[in-house]
């Protein structure tokens, strides 16, 4: 249970971390399968590349990065996949949909960091409050390729910390997830992009989602 709550938690900060990531130009591209990793094939658009453990460190928030991330040529739009170990079987899914719906909820509500003293410098530690929202558009268990997945679509928003001296924009992005069980492993598969992109890429993240083949 905890790995499984490490890995959902993992995957949420990688989340916010393409939130954190806005505005974007796209380019045509076409669809081509390439291996996610050893254990994940999948079409991703011809101009995405993978990311390097810089950029990856660069734009994500958590202690483990994940196991592949490919995103656009202005790394905005991302698409990847987290694998790790857990103690959960492929039959317990519809048990884990709740457990992971439960994770989402928990990451898209108010964050409240209060003053706790003083840093080394004798400085006081800055308040952070950020309010987050989750508006679900569908989810569920469905068969793809022959492997059950549970899938979530949904638009978040993090709104600016109301403490910061400068006020920035509210982040709005629209996410395509995967979760299942797979060879004694919980493997998440994520697509997202800014959320006004959403009606230009909804269509092109469904087909990609729908191509996820596990080896």
């Amino acid at each position: 249970m905890k790995k499984l709550f490490a890995v959902a938690t993992a995957f949420c900060f990688i989340l916010l971390g393409s939130i954190a990531m806005c505005f974007v130009q796209t380019t045509p591209f076409k669809l081509v399968k390439r291996n996610l990793c050893e254990e994940v094939q999948a079409k991703v658009p011809d101009n995405f590349h993978q990311m390097t453990d810089e950029e990856l460190a660069r734009k994500y928030y958590t202690y483990k990065k994940p196991t592949a991330m490919f995103t656009d040529e202005k790394g905005k739009i991302d698409f990847g996949v987290n694998i790790n170990d857990t103690e959960w079987e492929y039959k317990d899914l519809p048990i884990l949909k709740s457990f992971y719906k439960s994770s989402l909820l928990r990451t898209f509500t108010t964050i409240t960091l209060e003053k706790a003293g003083k840093n080394q410098k004798g400085e006081d530690i800055v308040k952070e409050k950020r309010e987050t929202s989750l508006e679900m558009l569908q989810e569920g268990i469905k068969t793809i390729n022959k492997h059950q997945f549970i899938y979530f679509e949904f638009l978040s928003e993090v709104k600016p910390d109301q403490y910061a001296v400068k006020q920035e924009s509210s982040m709005r992005m629209y996410s395509y997830m995967l979760y299942t069980i797979h060879k004694e492993q919980a493997l998440i598969v994520n697509f997202s992009c800014p959320e006004y992109l959403r009606k230009q890429w909804q269509p092109t993240a469904a087909e990609m989602i729908e191509s996820v083949v596990l080896r």
